[in-house]
């Protein structure tokens, strides 16, 4: 009976997955790539909103999906949204095992003001081949990850007719809708963040911009 239970779940989930592709391009000659969930009532000739979920460090596109509300794609099948989850970059670490992540704009700096973000003792974080070495409290990404996302949106808006585009992360993923909401302000009507804030100094809206944060100890 376990048996029967188990080989009937992961059915029940390669049936969920099948809504969901995953589609790559070449950015800053790096092969990126994202996942995409088309609501099950998806109707191409009428306008609908796009959510864009970001994962948070060392996590995955997929990884934000089913972490996520026992399952995202489940919401976007219910409430008729388009749902796109980038993968972040990544690389294996000898001592850390698989690394990825956003660069927020934050995370992979070291110095605010006139003093470091990090305490002399902190650890420090596996580097990216594209940061500074010197930098001994960045540990993101240092990529354009605002360009990537960017390109992301713009490819889902030339396929498919978008209304409204919202963007939700969570912890670095979370900085990361900050930072882009920011930074692209006409782009979004609404940005939430789980579990992190920022440290960034954001930038004052020309516009209003709704942004939600979820704190939790």
């Amino acid at each position: 009976m376990k048996f029967f239970l188990i080989i009937f779940t992961l059915f029940a989930q390669s049936l969920l997955a099948d809504n969901m592709k995953e589609l790559s391009f070449l950015y800053d000659n790096i092969d990126r790539y994202y996942l995409l969930n088309l609501p099950e009532n998806h109707n191409k000739d009428k306008p609908i909103n796009l959510v864009i979920g970001l994962h948070g460090y060392t996590g995955t596109a997929s990884g934000f999906e089913k972490e996520t509300t026992g399952g995202f794609n489940k919401s976007s099948n219910k409430y008729n949204f388009i749902a796109a989850y980038p993968q972040g970059t990544y690389f294996n670490d000898a001592d850390a095992g698989f690394v990825s992540s956003w660069n927020d704009l934050a995370g992979s700096e070291s110095i605010q003001g006139n003093s470091e973000i990090c305490l002399a003792t902190a650890s420090v974080y596996p580097k990216y081949a594209n940061c500074d070495p010197l930098k001994r409290c960045a540990w993101t990404s240092c990529g354009d990850d605002l360009g990537f996302i960017m390109s992301v949106i713009n490819k889902i808006k030339n396929n498919y007719l978008i209304d409204k585009v919202y963007v939700v992360g969570m912890s670095n993923g979370g900085m990361m809708a900050q930072a882009f909401a920011c930074s692209i302000l006409m782009l979004f009507l609404a940005s939430s963040t789980l579990l992190v804030c920022s440290i960034m100094d954001l930038v004052a809206p020309l516009t209003s911009l709704l942004i939600l944060l979820y704190m939790a100890d």
